[in-house]
């Protein structure tokens, strides 16, 4: 699967027509990535290059632009790497199980991104920053506010601790309705959301807090508890939405190999579940309604 994932990297388009319109090029890239996941070229080629949409009572068949064709490629290879990193997950755990149920010990491991701060800072360090701020405020809640909270219902004599508590700029996070999260979702579910209305949104909405700074054109700052960063907008819309068309799905579970398969059907219950502000665009079959920054949290 993984070499599946770096050859759909390889795959590019020609222009078949001049509306932009494109296929899949038939090289080594698009063959090998057929035989490793267990479907023919030809399907995998019309998963990448076209797309069904049900129009009314009618199901026609779309032609995508280069740069659809690329995200269709893009957003294929992110699933099936991701689905791939959570199945792992489960085997391991699976396994380990065994020796808890039998000696009643375990260990567990946190493997987490280590808190960003470059000279551009995207979606991506957003939320690697985020999930430290939780872990941060986890850390702040178990050390210092329980245990401090316990020594005082139980009479202890003690020196109270002072600490930085990080809740306010979880709240710039979390907030609902206007949270940073909340107005990104929001903003990825219009069809004519941009990075710069986002950022304007946010300038609008938040610049009272004292955890964000709005900054020139598509930029804002965040006060971190391990510092400020400073977010270009960016691709922020695009790579939050990210998402997987009904196609995609379906050339996985017809695939002949049994993880495709397996990764097809929890897409497919994933997109089932219920959900607040779906990001599917109209006239489409999108399968992923989470949007990435939700998935993250």
């Amino acid at each position: 699967m993984l070499a599946a994932v770096l050859w759909l990297g390889n795959i590019s388009f020609n222009m078949i027509d001049n509306e932009n319109h494109v296929e899949a090029v038939a090289d080594e890239s698009l063959i090998n990535v057929a035989q490793l996941i267990g479907c023919e070229t030809v399907d995998l080629n019309l998963a990448l290059s076209t797309r069904k949409m049900r129009v009314g009572h009618d199901n026609i068949i779309q032609k995508l632009t280069l740069s659809q064709a690329i995200d269709t490629r893009d957003a294929l290879a992110k699933s099936i790497y991701a689905c791939l990193f959570e199945w792992l997950v489960e085997q391991i755990n699976k396994s380990l199980a065994v020796g808890k149920r039998r000696t009643g010990r375990s260990i567990s491991i946190l493997d987490i991104y280590g808190f960003e701060s470059f000279g551009r800072n995207s979606f991506e360090q957003f939320c690697i920053n985020y999930a430290n701020e939780r872990l941060q405020q986890h850390f702040n809640r178990h050390l210092f506010k329980l245990e401090q909270e316990e020594y005082i219902q139980d009479g202890i004599d003690w020196a109270k601790v002072d600490f930085d508590d990080n809740q306010d700029c979880l709240n710039l996070f979390e907030k609902k309705p206007l949270g940073l999260l909340s107005l990104l979702d929001e903003e990825s579910t219009f069809p004519n959301g941009t990075d710069i209305t986002f950022a304007n949104k946010l300038k609008q909405h938040l610049n009272s807090n004292p955890c964000f700074r709005g900054e020139r054109e598509k930029a804002f700052t965040v006060s971190h508890f391990a510092g400020e960063v400073t977010y270009d907008t960016t691709g922020f819309l695009e790579k939050n939405r990210d998402l997987l068309h009904l196609d995609s799905i379906q050339l996985l579970s017809l695939c002949l190999c049994h993880l495709p398969q397996i990764f097809a059907s929890n897409m497919l219950n994933q997109s089932e579940k219920a959900v607040v502000g779906p990001l599917h665009k109209a006239g489409g079959a999108d399968s992923q309604k989470l949007s990435v920054a939700t998935k993250f949290k």
